[in-house]
């Protein structure tokens, strides 16, 4: 279990480094709303390439073999991003970092489902994800203080990070390969995994309905995750303070991740319930957004900025639930949800890079308030079907 922990500390260091300055930095560099709109596509189609065949690698060759990958491809990404300047260096560093978070997505969770008990998954995945939360906090604030300093230098750092991760699992970690489920074992090959893991996950009324309002929830919050750094900008908020912005959102995040862990059993009861309350909130914060008052800003965005992360663990946790019972290619499943979101992120990037810059961040914070309506709607549903499931 320590390991998992590890792996989740390494990798909120990482991403500390380099998440609250890697936008600006391009924006600084050249790349104007609408081009950082494009890049953001760039890199979803790529991810959403990569997803549901990562999963099913993991779920065929094993758990190991993805992670190693996965942060080899990240300490590439960050050493090198300092040259992402150069538009064909960005597009490599691009490639490299979707091929990161892919191999990364699905496959954890499923290391965690194939290590603990179905009723302690959620726990443990919760557990992970306050360590994870945890150091991108105490990173965070560093990154913005040394990107003033020097603009490379939370870049390396990230990059080091990473490559002690790598060694770490590399050394000291040791995984076994997920034994087939018996009505699996007839599946020869990646594209078998992949084709009965669709229809196990579609045939299901309540994971349906979860993919298409993950589809939609990534389509609105990478819309805020990609424009809000250079919107601080636009009402002149200090780039020394980007952050402290995922300081203040990751405790929020760690005191929330601490009360589900303390209601475990209830929180396991009906998942959906908390997947309702979180999309309203995202939905007011967001607006909130359009008053374009900087106090009102950093305390919306911080909050944004954790919704997707938190999101993403309770959807696991359900998918976990309905779906353990029914398959071992777990990683499979998981990235199949990863890829609904990933899909919404390629649309993200094509339709608010085009909107923003016709009708300007006021209006596009306005319309993505009302596109999550949606989701909202479908975990409402989703709360009325387990209810009935439990009567029953």
């Amino acid at each position: 279990m320590k390991e998992l922990y590890i792996v989740s500390l390494l990798r909120g260091i990482t991403i500390g480094f380099y998440a609250p300055i890697w936008i600006i930095y391009l924006y600084n560099s050249g790349y104007n709303l609408f081009l950082l709109g494009v890049i953001g596509t760039v890199f979803e189609i790529m991810k959403f390439i990569f997803e549901v065949p990562s999963g099913a690698i993991a779920d065929k060759f094993g758990i190991k073999s993805n992670l190693i990958t996965s942060f080899i491809c990240l300490s590439i990404t960050w050493l090198l991003f300092p040259l992402s300047s150069n538009v064909l260096i960005l597009i490599t560093l691009l490639l490299t970092w979707a091929l990161s978070e892919t191999l990364f997505s699905g496959t954890f969770e499923s290391w965690i489902s194939q290590v603990v008990k179905p009723n302690e998954f959620s726990k443990v995945l919760f557990n992970n994800t306050k360590i994870f939360i945890l150091f991108i906090i105490i990173i965070s604030p560093l990154s913005g203080i040394l990107y003033k300093v020097n603009e490379f230098l939370p870049f390396a750092l990230a990059g080091m990070s990473s490559l002690i991760l790598t060694l770490y699992l590399i050394t000291f970690v040791k995984i076994s390969k997920n034994k087939q489920h018996v009505t699996e074992e007839n599946q020869s090959s990646i594209v078998d995994i992949i084709k009965n893991s669709s229809v196990t996950l579609l045939k299901n009324k309540r994971t349906l309905n979860i993919i298409i309002a993950s589809f939609f929830f990534a389509f609105v919050i990478d819309t805020i995750d990609r424009y809000w750094q250079p919107y601080f900008q636009h009402i002149n908020i200090d780039e020394a303070t980007f952050g402290f912005v995922t300081t203040v959102g990751g405790i929020a995040l760690l005191i929330l991740l601490h009360m589900f862990s303390m209601f475990d059993k209830q929180l396991n009861q009906v998942p959906e319930k908390y997947n309702v309350l979180i999309t309203f909130i995202a939905i007011l914060l967001i607006l909130l957004l359009s008053i374009g008052k900087k106090v009102v800003a950093f305390i919306s965005i911080s909050l944004v900025t954790i919704a997707d992360d938190l999101m993403n663990a309770l959807i696991n946790n359900a998918l976990n639930q309905e779906m353990s019972n029914k398959s071992t290619s777990m990683a499979t499943i998981f990235s199949l949800n990863g890829a609904s979101g990933a899909l919404g992120e390629i649309l993200s990037g094509i339709i608010f890079g085009f909107i923003i810059l016709k009708l300007g961040y006021n209006l596009t914070f306005i319309i993505c308030s009302a596109l999550l309506v949606i989701p909202l709607l479908l975990y409402i549903y989703n709360v009325k079907l387990q209810k009935k499931k439990r009567i029953i």
